[in-house]
């Protein structure tokens, strides 16, 4: 079930909500946890209810381990406990997301012909595991005592952030899990209003983009030729369908949460919008660069002996976190890319004394945002080979074609071979108007503010100020409208999948 589709908007949700509040009305808190844990376990097994079994044998294993961890005394013995649950969860990932991309490298190697299990990916099997890893790795800290059963589950499998994250830690979900339940009109208003927002990302302009991306990287893949400028709106849009993808996600799973009574982390801030790659991991996907941070790049010595070791453990960082997203070469070239622009970036830091002006700001946010958008070459990408055609066509190796208005310039004999003054589009799906909507969406992401900013006039609406007040209706209309347009196309074609549902 996808959050986007109208079984979930208008049936699984409202129901959901009904139940949660009307049995801690008419029960207690217990029940109307348990109530939500069977709600999440519906939303998951929705998709394929086999799988249900494994999220459970896995939310259990891991609390009688993380029990287990609590009640031995002895340091030697907790550790190798923690090392079988760290073990398990590895293995679990291993055979369900990797286990073909290692028979095929086996294969490629040793030329054996060991046959594919062609297994299916579970969904949210990467969250959820990493999430039970870093509580185990926590209650080995002591930083948590741990808690009942009925909290652990609707820790792991809480449904707004079971299936793409964030990625969260006890602290920010177990206090409150034990505060009492009781219904809330002002975050039901917030919620509602990340939501809606987060809707219109995901259908208006994530799934429109997607288009002119699909049509450069499926072309690729059946060896069609493109120009520069045409690979390049084909990155560009990529580059902006998962941007829109991704911070829809993230504001209806906020805004799922808070219907709920429940705040869920920031996990998306305007990636963007920063002047460096460095920068750009403390504001995409910001769970799970900190999960990388704390349970791999600390561990393995982070930047403890020096500059060289640093470099080196940063680039095993993000070479596991591509590897994280998906069984596949191209994602750990997309991670090794990142590895290397974050070791640049500290190089840089250290010897290079950059002046803070416009100038300079601009030109450091112009080589990130090219830097990134590059490398999602290599994340989109079916495979190295469409990858490393379209760097040789978007880097100009292949020559560069020039809209027909350079030749007023250039002359018909311009003596430069490479430059072929032809028309920039060669496919009817690409065009001058297509350039325009990125640059209009670059203005937007850009300039523009975030969800979170845009939310604190939707608090206004519960001011006692009269003038504040009729905003706040008045934004409220403004969320019905969005709200309207946004589940429109839901009634005319099919829903598509939010792309972190992949990894």
């Amino acid at each position: 079930m996808l959050f986007n589709s109208l079984e979930f908007i208008f049936v699984f949700l409202p129901v959901s909500v009904c139940c949660y509040f009307f049995s801690a009305k008419i029960g207690n808190d217990s029940v109307a946890k348990f109530s939500l844990v069977a709600a999440s376990f519906f939303f998951y097994s929705f998709w394929n209810p086999p799988y249900i079994a494994l999220l459970v044998l896995s939310i259990s294993i891991n609390y009688l381990l993380s029990l287990l961890i609590l009640k031995l005394s002895n340091t030697t013995k907790k550790k190798q406990v923690l090392i079988l649950a760290i073990a398990l969860n590895l293995t679990l990932i291993g055979y369900y997301k990797y286990c073909d991309f290692f028979i095929q490298n086996i294969n490629a190697i040793s030329g054996t012909s060991l046959s594919f299990q062609n297994i299916l990916l579970p969904l949210g099997i990467s969250f959820f595991t990493f999430q039970q890893i870093a509580y185990q790795v926590d209650i080995f800290k002591g930083k948590t005592n741990g808690d009942c059963f009925l909290n652990y589950i609707l820790f792991v499998s809480f449904f707004p952030q079971l299936i793409a994250g964030p990625i969260v830690h006890h602290k920010e979900m177990m206090p409150q899990f034990k505060k009492a339940i009781y219904w809330n009109p002002h975050r039901l208003f917030q919620g509602l209003t990340f939501f809606t927002l987060g809707l219109f990302k995901k259908i208006i302009i994530a799934d429109n983009i997607a288009i002119y991306a699909n049509t450069v990287f499926d072309g690729y893949a059946a060896q069609s030729s493109f120009s520069i400028i045409e690979t390049w709106v084909g990155i560009f849009a990529y580059c902006f369908q998962i941007y829109f993808d991704f911070s829809g996600y993230t504001d209806m799973a906020i805004g799922l949460a808070l219907i709920f009574g429940i705040f869920l982390p920031l996990n998306f801030n305007s990636p963007y919008k920063a002047c460096s790659i460095i920068d750009f991991w403390r504001r995409w996907h910001m769970t799970l660069s900190r999960f990388l941070r704390d349970y791999l790049y600390i561990p393995i010595g982070g930047n403890r002996k020096g500059e060289s070791t640093r470099h080196r453990n940063l680039l095993i960082t993000m070479l596991i976190g591509g590897f994280w997203h998906g069984a596949s070469w191209n994602f750990i070239i997309w991670g090794g890319i990142h590895g290397l622009a974050l070791s640049i970036n500290h190089i840089f830091r250290k010897f290079v004394c950059l002046p803070n002006n416009f100038l300079f700001r601009n030109l450091a946010f112009g080589v990130t945002f090219l830097t990134v958008s590059y490398a999602w070459v290599f994340f989109r990408a079916s495979n190295i080979d469409v990858a490393l055609n379209m760097t040789k066509v978007c880097f100009g190796m292949n020559g560069i074609d020039l809209p027909r208005f350079f030749s007023l310039f250039l002359g018909s004999d311009h003596g430069l071979d490479f430059i072929r003054v032809n028309g920039a589009f060669t496919s009817l799906f690409l065009n001058y108007h297509s350039v325009a909507y990125l640059f209009g969406l670059f203005l937007i992401i850009k300039f523009l503010p975030t969800t979170s900013q845009w939310m604190k006039w939707s608090i206004n609406s519960f001011s006692k100020d009269t003038s504040l007040r009729k905003v706040g209706i008045t934004w409220a209309y403004c969320m019905g409208l969005i709200f309207f347009i946004s589940i429109k196309p839901l009634f005319d074609s099919s829903t598509s999948e939010f792309l972190y549902f992949n990894f």
